[in-house]
């Protein structure tokens, strides 16, 4: 087991703040508007998680809904 693996299983590991900064780390400069299915596949996390996260991320100001993408 790596030291990352064995740190992401520790008590101090946020996964909610891994998550949302995965969902940020989705979009790049070939990637700069997304949907929740196309950042679902980027990030390997669920369109339901993505959504959750996606509202949470554009409530705190950190992505901007455009059309159907953020």
């Amino acid at each position: 087991m790596s030291a990352a693996n064995r740190f992401e299983d520790s008590r101090d590991y946020v996964q909610s703040l891994a998550r949302g900064l995965a969902v940020l780390a989705a979009f790049d400069a070939e990637h700069p508007t997304l949907g929740l299915a196309a950042i679902a596949t980027r990030t390997g996390l669920s369109r339901a998680a993505v959504r959750r996260l996606v509202l949470t991320l554009q409530h705190l100001g950190y992505v901007r809904l455009v059309g159907r993408e953020y």
